[in-house]
């Protein structure tokens, strides 16, 4: 019996053999930080932050991917090592450095998570020309495996 997953939908389309897909875990979110300044009104900057949940990367998105749901076999999940807890801890810590960066406060920080999801990025083993490779489905990249 399988897993039921919410997997980002796959920005590419592989038309090679598929050997096998890998899931691998991700916590995406939507951000709003509050800077207050000393004479004016205060800013809202808000933005979309991806953590890698296996080795507890930040990265900036443009927005919450697109999701389905599918079923997917224990043995293709990747397990996360990073905590939902931990994961929002970074997430927080990039939007407010952010922030920083764009409007200079003297003020800690208002961070709202405005959102949050659970998703898996889809990995494909592939065949194609007699050798196998590896497929990120969100940006197409491939390496030999």
């Amino acid at each position: 019996m399988g897993k039921l997953l919410t997997v980002v939908a796959p920005l590419i389309k592989v038309e090679s053999k598929i050997l096998r897909k890998i899931y691998y875990p991700y916590m995406f979110y939507h951000i709003e930080v509050l800077l207050k300044g000393v004479l004016r009104e205060p800013r809202r900057v808000k933005g979309y932050v991806a953590i890698d949940l296996v080795r507890g990367l930040t990265f900036l998105a443009d927005s919450m991917p697109k999701t389905y749901k599918e079923e997917a076999r224990e043995d293709d999940v990747i397990p996360q090592r990073i905590s939902f807890e931990e994961a929002e801890k970074l997430a927080k810590k990039k939007m407010v450095w952010v922030a920083m960066r764009r409007v200079k406060s003297i003020f800690p920080a208002t961070v709202n998570v405005l959102s949050r999801l659970h998703a898996y990025k889809l990995f494909l083993i592939i065949e194609e020309k007699n050798k196998t490779f590896i497929i990120d489905t969100t940006t197409g990249e491939r390496e030999e495996i």
